[in-house]
């Protein structure tokens, strides 16, 4: 990552330990909350993934172990899980956090006490309910974007997550989750692309250095928008029509820069130059003399 990129904290990672309840019982509604002290009675902390997945577990095993076994029967269609986090606080200007789930088969999540996520769980109303019957891929990454970034707090944050089965007759079950802060940095370029002087046939790239992130990139030749999104544009081998003045435009969600002009200049061996401003009877001269040698 280029320095002064965005920023990447993980604030729960898959192997983060949670205390879960598995009894299928209907908690008291302050489960979910800072304030709910039972979880002392619930099964101890233990680490990520938790779950049972008898038919295929590496599909879920390529993103960490399942480490906490959990039962599965008729008796459980849901089960309970709390954790707790730390947030260093902070302007949340520039600020998305991202919750990526590994779900079987639907789950609710609360943070603080207030709901930021369902999937595959609208009608989970209470411990009797049953996820929905929607088609998921085993192993597939669900994530959840936190929309209300007011309720992220300075210093201790309480995640809560109950977990649906889709029916009394399950096999499985699974929950793992990983939480990251990620921070957009304002833009600034650091390098420019430069002006260059090629002959036909001969390879460019011009490139721009930047620090900042994440950054999305335009480049434009005479006002007009190529198709290179990187921070280099590249010509395999260039040609008289790629003679013209390159800049690149960059932004995200904070800002906004625009590149210096680089003129590229196309020649043609032992002639003079092809600029981006060389008027029509010189192209043309120098076009005479590469199909009649001799004639100038």
């Amino acid at each position: 990552m280029p320095a002064g990129a965005q920023t990447i904290t993980t604030l729960v990672d898959w192997t983060n330990s949670w205390r879960y309840d598995q009894t299928g019982r209907q908690l008291d509604p302050t489960w979910k909350t800072s304030a709910y002290t039972e979880d002392v009675f619930w099964q101890a902390l233990s680490p990520g993934l938790l779950g049972h997945e008898p038919d295929t577990p590496g599909l879920y095993t390529i993103h960490a172990p399942i480490n906490t076994d959990l039962t599965v029967g008729s008796t459980i269609t849901n089960y309970y899980f709390r954790t707790t986090f730390s947030y260093a606080g902070g302007a949340t200007t520039g600020l998305n956090v991202v919750l990526t789930n590994l779900v079987d088969d639907g789950c609710i999540i609360y943070l603080n006490g207030v709901t930021v996520g369902q999937i595959r769980c609208s009608a989970c109303l209470n411990a009797a309910s049953f996820a929905d019957g929607t088609t998921f891929t085993e192993g597939q990454l669900d994530p959840v974007v936190l929309t209300n970034l007011s309720l992220l707090h300075a210093g201790v944050n309480t995640l809560a997550v109950e977990v649906h089965q889709v029916s009394a007759t399950s096999s499985d079950v699974m929950f793992g989750m990983r939480m990251l802060a990620i921070r957009t940095t304002p833009l600034s370029i650091t390098t420019q692309p430069q002006t260059q002087t090629v002959t036909v046939g001969d390879p460019v790239s011009l490139t721009v250095g930047l620090s900042g992130g994440p950054a999305f990139y335009r480049w434009f030749k005479d006002g007009a928008a190529q198709s290179s999104s990187s921070n280099s544009l590249n010509i395999a081998s260039a040609q008289l029509a790629n003679a013209g003045n390159y800049w690149v435009v960059v932004t995200n969600s904070l800002s906004s820069v625009t590149s210096a002009v680089a003129t590229l200049t196309v020649t043609t061996t032992n002639r003079a130059p092809i600029a981006a401003n060389d008027s029509y009877t010189a192209r043309q001269n120098v076009l005479l003399a590469v199909l009649a040698p001799g004639v100038l």
